[in-house]
């Protein structure tokens, strides 16, 4: 017996089949919690820009520099900024004072 027949002729069961699909997946998704930024316990956020062809030079002079200047001039409270600059990609350590 095929599901579709078997569907056809029990068709109860397949509405409280639904309606108990239904009724699970509101209440899972009443009850799931919705934290799409986590609190953050370490004042350290790292900033990564990457742009393909770069020497490091290159990335330095025209991404890190201005990056940097931008990020200390914006956001208050930061103890230090460590940076590095590999071939064509920019990692910037932010340090917050977490007082």
């Amino acid at each position: 017996m095929s599901i579709v027949v078997f569907a056809l002729r029990f068709p109860h069961t397949f509405y409280m089949l639904a309606f108990m699909m239904l009724h699970l997946g509101g209440s899972a998704i009443l009850t799931t919690t919705k934290d799409i930024f986590p609190n953050i316990n370490i004042p350290v956020v790292t900033v990564i820009w990457q742009y393909a062809g770069l020497t490091p030079r290159e990335m330095e002079q025209r991404v890190t520099t201005y990056s940097e200047y931008s990020i200390s001039s914006s956001v208050s409270d930061i103890r230090n900024i460590e940076s590095r600059t590999p071939s064509g990609i920019a990692v910037e350590k932010n340090c917050i004072r977490w007082d």
